[in-house]
C-alpha cells in the first residue's frame, strides 16, 4: 500500500484544488461566517479553524505570536497545509497538539498540551475545528493549570456562546472535569495528571453514557454540525 504524499501547493491548480478541499469536503467554509473567536484572557484567544486570511487578521489585531493547533499534525490535509503555509509565511509559531472532543483526556495527551502551553509564546491563539469542544478543554485545562483558577470557576465550555453542546458525546469532556473537581474536594493536593492516569476509564464511560441527556444531541453535533 503507497504512503500519501503531503499537500503541495506547485501550481495555481494545485492551490484552487487545496482551497476546494478545504472549503467545501472538510467544511471550512462555516468559518468564514462564524469564526467563534473569543477571548480567554490576556494571554490566550480561542476560535474555530481560521481561514489564512482571517488568521492574519487575527494575528495582526490580536498581537498573536503562537498557535496552537488541536487538531494534531495533518500532512495531508489542505487545511492544515495552508494553515502552516500561513504561520511561516507572517513568523508565527505553530505548535500541533492532538485532541479528541468524545473521549476522556489521556495522561499523554494532557502532557502534551501543558508542554504547547509551556513553549508558546504569548499571546495564543488556539484552535480546533469548530472552536466548542476541544478548545473548552483546552482553555479549561488552562486556567485550572497554568493560571490556577479552581475549576467550579471555569466557564469554557458553554453552548452560549462557544456551541458546546453538554447533552452530545462531546459532555464527556464536562464530565471527566467535574469528577476531577469532586475528588479534588476530598483529596485538595490532586495532581490532575496523576487522577487522570489512574482512572478507571471504561467504567467512567459507561457512568457517563447511563447519564447522558439526549441522543438526539449527538446527531446535531455529529451529523449536522459535523464536529470531530
Amino acid at each position: 500500500m503507497s504512503k500519501k504524499t503531503p499537500v503541495k501547493y506547485e501550481t495555481l491548480w494545485d492551490k484552487i484544488k487545496a482551497w476546494f478541499t478545504s472549503m467545501i469536503i472538510e467544511h471550512n467554509f462555516t468559518n468564514i461566517f462564524r469564526l467563534n473567536l473569543h477571548k480567554v484572557n490576556d494571554d490566550l484567544y480561542r476560535s474555530s479553524q481560521p481561514t489564512p486570511w482571517q488568521l492574519k487578521k487575527i494575528v495582526k489585531e490580536k498581537g498573536i505570536k503562537s498557535v496552537i493547533n488541536l487538531r494534531g499534525t495533518q500532512p495531508h490535509s489542505p487545511v492544515y497545509m495552508l494553515e502552516k503555509k500561513t504561520c511561516e509565511e507572517i513568523g508565527v509559531k505553530m505548535i500541533d497538539v492532538e485532541i479528541y472532543s468524545r473521549a476522556i483526556p489521556d495522561r499523554e495527551r494532557l502532557e502534551k498540551l501543558a508542554k504547547a502551553f509551556e513553549e508558546a509564546e504569548y499571546p495564543v491563539l488556539m484552535h480546533c475545528k469548530a472552536g466548542a469542544d476541544r478548545t473548552g478543554l483546552a482553555a479549561t485545562f488552562y486556567l485550572y493549570w497554568k493560571e490556577g483558577m479552581p475549576l467550579e470557576k471555569i466557564d469554557q465550555l458553554k453552548f452560549i456562546p462557544y456551541g458546546h453542546i453538554k447533552s452530545s458525546d462531546a459532555g464527556i469532556i464536562d464530565y471527566y472535569f467535574e469528577e476531577f473537581a469532586k475528588y479534588k474536594k476530598s483529596h485538595p493536593e490532586a495532581d490532575i495528571f496523576e487522577w487522570t492516569e489512574q482512572l478507571p476509564r471504561e467504567e467512567m464511560k459507561r457512568r457517563f453514557k447511563e447519564q447522558k441527556e439526549s441522543y438526539l444531541s449527538d446527531f446535531l453535533n455529529n451529523v449536522i454540525l459535523r464536529r470531530e
